[in-house]
């Protein structure tokens, strides 16, 4: 997840001014304010920039405006400087300090398009290395498979990559198989592991029931 405060860890140009405390919102994409109804053209996740064009030719969309972008679920907001706006208003100062939203100070000299490369560059970046990294699970799930040729090495594996315990469980949820996660402790699991049977599966031990169910609510 490609986060204000890892982007901009990198850009020495650009200067956070206030709403220090939101810069763990995720960025997702990259908008400019070329329009007086911005915000109608607004999904979320967006770093949104501002050549001051369109605020200083229409101040009265900056009431409430640092609120709406949090609502509609913007990462961040950054206003050039010296062109429009010698400094950033401070009706935009005071929202993002109330209400924890990341308002940056971008130069002058700060091209749009570079700044928009550099959001989805970073952002594919990391979705390749998390494709990497699912691909390299795969292979060693379907090599597992492959060599052991047995479903209890499958769900270990899987338990391994997942850090997660994995229940292989039929339609009525009682258990066929399952393998414990690396990152739970069942040291003081009461109730003895079941008997790994498929033609006679078992009810789901407690401790094991309570582990699955999170992990669903986790999931939903």
């Amino acid at each position: 997840m490609v986060t204000v405060a890892n982007f901009t860890s990198d850009l020495e140009q650009i200067r956070c001014v206030a709403g220090f405390r939101g810069t763990n919102r995720k960025i997702t994409s990259f908008s400019i304010i070329d329009t007086p109804e911005i915000l109608d053209w607004l999904h979320g996740g967006e770093f949104v920039v501002d050549s001051g064009y369109i605020t200083f030719h229409n101040p009265s969309i900056l009431k409430g405006f640092v609120a709406s972008l949090k609502e509609k679920g913007c990462a961040a907001l950054g206003v050039k400087l010296h062109r429009y706006h010698n400094e950033i208003p401070n009706i935009i100062l005071e929202d993002g300090n109330k209400l924890d939203f990341p308002i940056y100070e971008l130069p002058y000299n700060l091209y749009f398009c570079d700044f928009a490369y550099t959001i989805h560059k970073r952002m594919f970046e990391e979705q390749l290395d998390g494709m990497y990294h699912v691909s390299i699970a795969y292979k060693d799930i379907v090599d597992s498979l492959s060599k052991y040729k047995v479903p209890e090495r499958m769900l270990s594996e899987l338990s391994l990559v997942l850090k997660n315990p994995v229940f292989l469980t039929n339609s009525r949820f009682e258990l066929i198989d399952y393998s414990y996660g690396p990152n739970d402790n069942f040291s003081s699991h009461s109730t003895p592991p079941p008997t790994k049977n498929p033609r006679h599966p078992n009810p789901i031990p407690r401790r094991a029931g309570q582990v699955l169910m999170r992990i669903c609510a986790k999931s939903s």
